[in-house]
């Protein structure tokens, strides 16, 4: 689902607009002086990977992301969480997670080889180039640690967002629009939330369309958030698909700005770059 507007000037970027709304607030809460906050650079900062066992800072992540992250919510299928440290305390998250849809900028046989950069937020009194050097940082070490290569992100044009950050790192963009066009609003739901077509679609959501319709769901047609649908009968697939599109139907609809996408493709040193280079599809025509 879509987060609310942020108050303010509709010209900036949305993420900055958090920053200076928390930035009163969170140096009261650090204890940094502004004289301090003047004086830091990105050396001053320590990343490190958080394991997903370690309970503690994946709550702690998470609760970053929702106060400074201007989506406020987690991605659905986090994979890999790094966090910037000053003096112990917590000043940038970001999180990589599994693509909603592969890119295969390497091919369809290497689309494994490809991680989001998902979230990421840095603290309102941390250095400007922080956010470059963080992720700067995490790549290299998914590089040196797992079979990861190609990593990729969006660009939100309609929250003010250019991909300065991405190119800062190197990053090239990609020809074309990106992400989805459309927003829904259940009608029956006034006061919720916009939300993608790819909502209606889930398990959870097919669940809820059983119940309505009196069908009751049998442990088999599930695994986790997969819907099985060759062990459900053919009358029930159709009327559960019937009942969902005509939901789709009735929902409010708002056109939304198309994203811009950003790739990097990373080896471990030049032989293994040069040969992920080869790989690139020739349709893949970054915007130099």
């Amino acid at each position: 689902m879509m987060p609310d507007l942020p108050s303010g000037s509709s010209k900036s970027c949305w993420q900055y607009e958090i920053r200076q709304k928390n930035l009163t607030e969170d140096l009261l809460r650090d204890c940094i002086t502004a004289e301090e906050m003047q004086s830091l650079r990105a050396r001053d900062f320590e990343f490190s990977y958080v394991d997903s066992t370690d309970k503690a800072q994946c709550a702690e992540i998470k609760q970053f992301i929702l106060r400074h992250e201007w989506l406020k919510t987690m991605p659905l299928r986090p994979s890999h969480r790094f966090v910037a440290r000053y003096k112990g305390k917590l000043a940038g998250a970001l999180v990589l997670a599994t693509p909603n849809s592969f890119s295969q900028i390497l091919g369809k046989d290497n689309k494994g080889l490809e991680r989001l950069i998902a979230r990421g937020a840095c603290i309102s009194w941390s250095p400007k180039n922080l956010g470059s050097r963080f992720i700067a940082w995490a790549l290299r070490w998914m590089v040196h640690n797992t079979h990861y290569r190609l990593f990729t992100g969006y660009a939100d044009s309609g929250a003010n967002e250019r991909g300065r950050i991405y190119r800062a790192c190197n990053f090239k963009e990609l020809q074309g629009h990106h992400g989805v066009r459309e927003l829904y609003l259940d009608p029956m739901e006034p006061n919720g939330k916009w939300q993608w077509k790819r909502n209606f679609f889930k398990c959870k959501q097919m669940k809820r369309y059983a119940k309505i319709l009196g069908i009751s769901w049998e442990k088999d047609w599930s695994k986790g958030t997969k819907i099985l649908w060759e062990k459900m009968p053919t009358e029930i697939q159709k009327a559960l698909k019937d009942y969902r599109d005509l939901h789709i139907k009735l929902c409010h609809r708002k056109k939304i700005v198309p994203k811009k996408k950003f790739y990097l493709v990373l080896g471990k040193d030049r032989r293994e770059q040069r040969n992920l280079a080869s790989l690139l599809l020739k349709k893949t025509q970054p915007i130099t």
